[in-house]
């Protein structure tokens, strides 16, 4: 049984379980072109999902920097300068 698309966008977790179905359809066919497509629709919902993780890790960093630094806005990256 597959497991449940938690936390995945609509269109990422309706993706996730074309690819689901895919996969077993493939798995039951002598050829790989199944397989080989749901291999594809598992990378862009995964994809998908990985863009708007890092939206949200950007925004939280940038939440994060404001209460640190009192309500002034600085960047969390440090150079050294040689």
């Amino acid at each position: 049984m597959p497991s449940p698309t938690f936390g995945l966008s609509s269109w990422a977790g309706a993706m996730h379980n074309l690819a689901n179905t895919l996969s077993n359809s493939g798995e039951r066919e002598s050829g790989t072109d199944h397989l080989e497509e749901a291999v594809m629709v598992y990378y862009d919902s995964l994809k998908e999902d990985l863009e708007k993780a890092e939206t949200a890790l950007t925004q939280i960093k940038t939440s994060v920097e404001v209460l640190v630094n009192g309500g002034h806005a600085v960047s969390f990256s440090h150079t050294s300068q040689a």
